[in-house]
């Protein structure tokens, strides 16, 4: 992966032609270097439905 910054997610399905589900921004843009992970863990998002 280049360096960048994220500054949203979003969840995607996976079945047939792929349809974006979820999504939003992140409470504080990430800047990651050139070859970095970024992982958000399960416990950590909360998603709703209003």
């Amino acid at each position: 992966m280049p360096a960048c910054t994220i500054v949203g997610w979003e969840i995607w399905d996976s079945a047939g032609t792929p349809v974006r589900l979820w999504w939003g921004p992140l409470d504080a843009n990430k800047t990651l270097a050139a070859g970095d992970e970024y992982k958000i863990t399960a416990s950590n998002l909360a998603l709703s439905i209003a």
